[in-house]
């Protein structure tokens, strides 16, 4: 139970950190908050594939479509779909620039990590990353993140589709 207090409070830092962030407005007038995290195009993304997760769910009757569109920044990206596309996003923009994959995963861990780490189940992960297999890394990863953040929220085949439409999507938003 404490280790869950913990958790939940570590989170909450990291979500206050986020905010004071959001705060800042850069000269032109953006957001800092759409500056660092895509901007429009990633939070409706991360909107889309939570809606498309409540209608699988069965909860596809307008009130809830209401309650998701009013859904603000923070609490979009506090979802296993914010988790999600934020990873993914930040895996396609650094290999673009070449950094190795298990150097990005690792930079990415240590980010994440004061939410939760399993330092056994993330050396199998960069084992895999820097094997010949390497193209499993990333969903195992993903995965690794969401049972971590937010455990049994999602199906592996919810997942597996929230993955394949944000891959998509990001191609064209990246």
């Amino acid at each position: 139970m404490k280790d869950s207090a913990l958790k939940i409070s570590q989170a909450m830092l990291y979500l206050c950190s986020l905010s004071s962030l959001y705060r800042q407005e850069l000269t032109q007038g953006t957001l800092m908050f759409d500056f660092m995290f895509g901007g429009k195009k990633k939070l409706n993304l991360i909107r889309e594939l939570l809606e498309q997760r409540m209608m699988d769910e069965g909860y596809g009757a307008s009130p809830y479509k209401l309650q998701i569109k009013q859904m603000g920044n923070l609490e979009l990206m506090s979802t296993p779909e914010g988790a999600l596309v934020t990873i993914l996003e930040t895996v396609m923009r650094l290999q673009r620039k070449g950094v190795l994959l298990a150097q990005i995963l690792s930079d990415i861990e240590k980010h994440r990590a004061k939410i939760g780490h399993e330092p056994d189940r993330f050396d199998e992960i960069i084992r895999v990353a820097t094997s010949a297999q390497h193209g499993m890394a990333v969903p195992l990863y993903v995965q690794y993140r969401i049972d971590l953040e937010h455990p049994n929220l999602l199906t592996e085949e919810q997942l597996e589709h929230a993955a394949s439409e944000a891959v998509d999507a990001l191609v064209y938003i990246i």
